[in-house]
């Protein structure tokens, strides 16, 4: 098979993995996420933009692991990327395609820093026998990003996904659908185990490195409602957010 014919082939298995994806419902509403196919020991195709809903064959330029573009032109988020999969490619010869989402119930062990356990058949299934481990947060890109998926990689040799810490999913395997299909059986395991994540009132006000909470509103005041501004109590139970600021009780009733 020639090069060419060989990169066109890919391009067709990477943009049916990301309608296998939306399909299969595990995605984000923002549609965000990021897929690679290895080309060979030096080169890979990377999605161009971080939106994937309806991926075109156009939207894959080939990188090199280096971080060279040689075909294509990457949007700026996802030229930020580029060691998140080039990382994986140099650790782990036997894997030939990347897939990076923000599939909520996945998400929420990630945002929680605990791992997702093998707990579902699908996972032995789609090769990830073990839970799935967290790489330890770092700014998007970062090489501090990136060494913490290399030396948990290290650590965990035989996972076949990362979760990476207040971020989403790394999920990795010998092709683009199998890497799909991985994804799903991640998404659906995890629905059924969110109570056995860190409760509310514990994880979403895990503070980042910065100091500031994450509220599950999407604001930097967990105990307020950042439309209105009016403090959110439980419904009936204790909803206290943390010990730090933007702390809030229930309104006595």
């Amino acid at each position: 098979m020639s090069g060419q014919l060989k990169a066109d082939e890919l391009r067709g298995r990477v943009v049916g993995a990301a309608n296998a994806l939306f399909t299969a419902g595990v995605m984000s509403h923002s549609g965000h996420g990021n897929l690679s196919a290895r080309i060979d020991a030096q080169r890979f195709l990377l999605t161009t933009t971080g939106v994937v809903r309806d991926l075109r064959f156009d939207q894959l330029a080939t990188v090199t692991v280096e971080g060279a573009v040689e075909d294509g032109d990457l949007a700026p988020e996802n030229a930020e990327i580029v060691a998140m999969h080039s990382v994986v490619y140099r650790a782990r010869s036997d894997v030939a395609a990347i897939i990076h989402t923000h599939s909520p119930a996945v998400t929420a062990f990630a945002l929680a820093h605990q791992p997702l356990p093998c707990r579902a058949e699908p996972l032995l299934r789609f090769g990830q026998a073990e839970p799935v481990p967290v790489a330890p947060w770092g700014p998007r890109g970062s090489q501090v990003s990136v060494r913490g998926i290399a030396a948990l990689l290290a650590e965990t040799p035989t996972t076949s996904a990362v979760l990476l810490a207040n971020h989403g999913l790394l999920c990795f395997g010998e092709d683009p659908l199998s890497t799909a299909r991985l994804v799903v059986a991640m998404e659906e395991a995890a629905r059924p185990s969110w109570r056995p994540v860190p409760s509310v009132a514990q994880w979403t006000s895990r503070a980042m490195p910065c100091g500031k909470y994450v509220s599950r509103w999407g604001g930097s005041d967990p105990g307020r409602d950042p439309r209105t501004r009016e403090l959110r109590p439980g419904r009936g139970r204790a909803s206290r957010v943390g010990r730090g600021r933007g702390c809030c009780r229930p309104r006595r009733r």
